[in-house]
């Protein structure tokens, strides 16, 4: 039953329809105003100050004047709402999304079918001890933690927001030095000759001569190999620096290049499989080289 106070407030507001209004029920204060699309809201205010409770109104209309209001639907948010606008991001811009349909399949068994406001640390703590229980790599959860991270932070910058908080994730967790164990001369020749594929022998010599990363390499297209000034040139922002650097290419580089990019036009990768497709993944080929070399377990990193 609304108080005298309530009522009074009530009638005093009515007069004032894109103000809201505040009335007391029982022990708390409530709020009530229109979204942005026109429809009635109430809210309690979970407070029997009434201060708190205009302060509560005046934030609600000012997040609508804003488009910021949260949406009444929010509570029915999943995690799996969440994951296709990751991914459509990654569409839109594209990001390799073969590489976030492969960590969020990792996740989808634990979180799809969550309400994204009930996720909690200790629910990410127990995805966390499931994929080491599997043998997973603690580099492989912290990207995959990452990409769920990800997800709540596009649903708070919806409009409205899907969400209205990002769970707290835990401390990352310590992955190894992925520099560490470079190769010799000698352990580079071993992996060159069990080789079999012609792109990944040239891709060995680039990244072994330059230093460059796989994912800079990978992303390389043909016009930026020059053959007549014997030069590769990375494009600014591509570098972990965010510099474009330009390199001399030894005989050794030009003669594998060479062959790479023979036929194809200036927009094609220099890096692809027999049938042109572009590399995007390539560990299970680079584990069995590895292998075969008498080097399991070495990181593309420290041929480099």
């Amino acid at each position: 039953m609304e108080t005298t106070a309530g009522a009074a407030t009530e009638k005093r507001t009515r007069r004032e329809r894109g103000a809201g209004r505040i009335w007391r029920r029982g022990t708390f204060f409530w709020i009530q105003y229109y979204d942005q699309h026109g429809r009635q809201v109430r809210e309690s205010a979970h407070s029997g100050t009434l201060e708190v409770a205009k302060r509560l109104l005046k934030r609600r209309l000012g997040e609508r004047e804003a488009g910021l209001l949260p949406d009444r639907t929010a509570h029915r948010v999943t995690v799996d709402d969440l994951a296709q606008s990751f991914l459509q991001d990654y569409r839109n811009n594209g990001k390799n999304l073969r590489w976030a349909e492969k960590c969020w399949n990792h996740l989808k068994p634990t979180f799809a079918a969550m309400k994204a406001v009930h996720v909690t640390t200790d629910d990410i703590n127990r995805y966390i001890e499931k994929r080491k229980a599997k043998k997973a790599s603690n580099a492989t959860v912290n990207r995959e933690l990452a990409c769920l991270r990800r997800m709540f932070t596009i649903g708070m910058q919806c409009t409205p927001p899907k969400v209205q908080r990002v769970p707290i994730f835990p401390a990352r967790l310590k992955e190894a030095n992925p520099r560490s164990g470079f190769v010799d001369d000698t352990q580079y020749r071993k992996l060159c000759e069990n080789c079999r594929e012609a792109w990944l022998r040239a891709f060995l010599a680039v990244a072994y001569s330059f230093g460059f990363r796989s994912r800079e390499l990978l992303k390389l297209k043909v016009r930026q190999v020059n053959m007549l000034e014997r030069t590769i040139s990375l494009e600014p922002g591509s570098t972990k620096n965010k510099e474009g650097p330009t390199v001399k290419m030894t005989e050794e580089v030009y003669l594998l290049l060479f062959e790479c990019i023979r036929g194809k036009g200036s927009d094609e990768f220099v890096f692809t499989w027999k049938d042109s497709r572009e590399v995007l993944d390539f560990r299970g080929l680079w584990a069995s080289v590895t292998k075969a070399a008498g080097l399991p377990g070495l990181l593309v990193h420290d041929s480099t």
